[in-house]
């Protein structure tokens, strides 16, 4: 909870930064639905503190007391990540997560890493793996040509044929690499990286940075507590 205050702080002190000592845009305007969830807020923050005595014997619970210890943590959690959010740029806050961050955290590296990369180091091992079985059947051709030149005849038909049965189960075998490839990860790649932008602008979409849109999320969170508060007796 006071990692949390910190953060909630520093984000609010960035944002009232971005506001007070940023470059000078669009004259403002006013807007009734915010000055009426503005009026909301400032009436229940003035008037909920006292009403949680009657609050409690009306719903039969009973709260835990605070001592002043918590009220000084809250304080200063809060206080202190005004402060963080007011006087650190981001790029210092984040420190080693800025450039990734600012990078989208690119997955494992990305394509090149996740595909390309071991592709190529499949094929180079399949070439020596090729470029070796050659080089003995050249080896044993030879050695059988020299004690009889049929034998060796009939052992190089052989070895032709074994190597072009080798050679097509490669090509089988780099064929159906390919299509995996083709139609496997890259269809899996994409649609992860597909779901991940997808996800991320649902996700931005809560965080808009519309403060007459946080308000009214505010306002709806609050009736729906004290809903739930007052149906919860009833139901007990």
């Amino acid at each position: 909870m006071l990692a949390g205050t910190v953060l909630t702080g520093a984000y609010l002190g960035r944002a009232l930064n971005v506001l007070w000592t940023g470059t000078a845009g669009a004259a403002p305007g006013r807007i009734p639905m915010m000055t009426a969830g503005m009026a909301v807020l400032v009436a229940l923050a003035a008037v909920l503190g006292p009403a949680f005595g009657p609050l409690e014997r009306l719903l039969g619970a009973e709260m835990a007391e605070a001592g002043l210890i918590v009220a000084v943590l809250g304080l200063a959690t809060g206080l202190s990540g005004l402060a963080l959010g007011w006087s650190v740029a981001p790029a210092r806050m984040l420190g080693p997560l800025f450039a990734p961050a600012s990078g989208g955290f690119a997955l494992a590296g990305g394509m090149d890493a996740l595909v390309l990369r071991p592709a190529l180091a499949i094929a180079a091992t399949c070439e020596a793996f090729e470029q070796r079985l050659f080089g003995a059947q050249i080896g044993l051709v030879r050695a059988v040509g020299q004690r009889t030149a049929s034998v060796a005849e009939a052992a190089e038909k052989g070895l032709y044929a074994a190597t072009d049965a080798v050679g097509r189960m490669n090509l089988r075998l780099g064929d159906g690499v390919e299509k995996t490839d083709a139609e496997g990860i890259d269809r899996l790649i994409d649609g992860l990286v597909d779901g991940t932008i997808a996800t991320g602008r649902r996700a931005r979409r809560l965080q808009s940075g519309l403060i007459h849109r946080e308000l009214a999320l505010t306002v709806l969170g609050i009736a729906l507590i004290a809903a739930l508060l007052i149906a919860a007796p009833l139901y007990s």
